[in-house]
Parts: structure tokens; C-alpha cells; sequence
């Protein structure tokens, strides 16, 4: 059998750790090894080596998969945001900023058989009628309220609307209906807009 030089043995111990050397190459090399000292710290220098390797997290995917974790997260952060920020603007009513005399010409109570009617027209028909008491005394407290998104609209809004606010005969044991009052979100009093007529 052909003696191996160190070159050659060199060439072969990564096959030989890996145990993917031929039966001959590989008694070809632990013949050599035996006697070869500086080959047996070249294949113990490279088994302490390998362990090292296989310890290692190697995962290409790990860094790409944390990427896409936090940005979606922050994706579904920020739609959660923007939804919450439409709800409060959709929900929060405030009283119309514009409340003055072209408001308040623009705004009557009608009585009828079924009951008290809010008519509003141009400008008071728009926003919503919120009625913050009703039968305090007697008196219906109310306000023309919009949302947030309501203070942008550019009148594209019935010209004419009217809104019962109350019904023609009161529950049991409520009083029956003297006042109608404009006020402010709290309840303070801004304006009367209809007082039953003394008989």
C-alpha cells in the first residue's frame, strides 16, 4: 500500500470527521495518522472545532421572521389607532359652534296632536337633536349636536327637517310638557324656544 504525505492526509481529514470517507480512504488515513503527530492535532484541533459550529443557532429565516413579526405588529398598531380615532370622532356629538341669531331664526318648536316637533331648517338642520333632559319641571333641554366628522360637511343636508321630541301625552306620572330650552352641552340655558301658551 501507497504511504499518504500530510497533504494528502490534510485534504481528507474534513471527510474523515464528517464520516463520509471510503472503507480504503479511511484506513488509508488512521495508518497515516498513527504515525503522523502533526496530522492527530490537526484532526483534534478540528473536533474541538465542530461542536462550536453545530452549537451555533444557524436559522437564515430567524432575523426575516422578526422582521415581518414587527412590522406587522406595528401595522396592526396603527390600524387599531386609526379605527379607535374614527370611533371617538364618530361618536363624540359636540353642540354646533355655531349657535347665534341666524341659528336660532332657523330653529321653532311646532306642537301638533303626536306631539312636540323640532323644525329645523338650513343650517339647524344639520347635526343631530340632543336631548339632555326631558321633563325636568316640565322642560326639555336639548342642543343641536354634530360629530367631528359633522364640523367639516359642507351642507349637503336636508334643507328641512323636523324631529319629534316629545310625545303628545307624557308617561305616568311625569308632568306635562311647558318648556322647550336651547343650552350648552352642561345644561345651562342659552335660549327658550317654545313655552306652552297659558289657557
Amino acid at each position: 500500500m501507497k504511504k499518504m504525505n500530510c497533504n494528502i492526509a490534510n485534504d481528507l481529514i474534513p471527510l474523515y470527521i464528517d464520516d463520509v470517507l471510503s472503507a480504503d480512504s479511511k484506513e488509508m488515513l488512521e495508518d497515516h495518522v498513527s504515525c503522523c503527530r502533526k496530522c492527530q492535532q490537526t484532526i483534534k484541533k478540528m473536533q474541538q472545532d465542530i461542536p462550536m459550529m453545530e452549537d451555533r443557532d444557524f436559522n437564515p429565516f430567524k432575523k426575516l421572521r422578526k422582521k415581518i413579526l414587527i412590522r406587522t405588529s406595528v401595522i396592526v398598531l396603527v390600524m387599531l389607532l386609526l379605527y379607535g380615532a374614527f370611533l371617538f370622532c364618530d361618536l363624540t356629538v359636540l353642540p354646533v359652534f355655531y349657535y347665534g341669531p341666524t341659528l336660532r331664526n332657523d330653529l321653532s318648536v311646532i306642537e301638533t296632536e303626536e306631539g312636540l316637533f323640532l323644525r329645523r331648517e338650513e343650517l339647524a338642520a344639520r347635526g343631530d337633536v340632543v336631548i339632555l333632559d326631558q321633563n325636568c319641571n316640565g322642560e326639555i333641554k336639548l342642543y343641536i349636536g354634530e360629530n367631528i366628522f359633522g364640523r367639516f360637511r359642507m351642507g349637503w343636508t336636508d334643507r328641512l327637517t323636523y324631529t319629534q321630541i316629545a310625545p303628545s301625552e307624557p308617561a305616568f306620572g311625569e308632568e306635562p310638557f311647558s318648556k322647550v330650552s336651547y343650552c350648552d352641552k352642561d345644561g345651562n340655558v342659552r335660549d327658550v324656544l317654545w313655552e306652552k301658551e297659558e289657557k
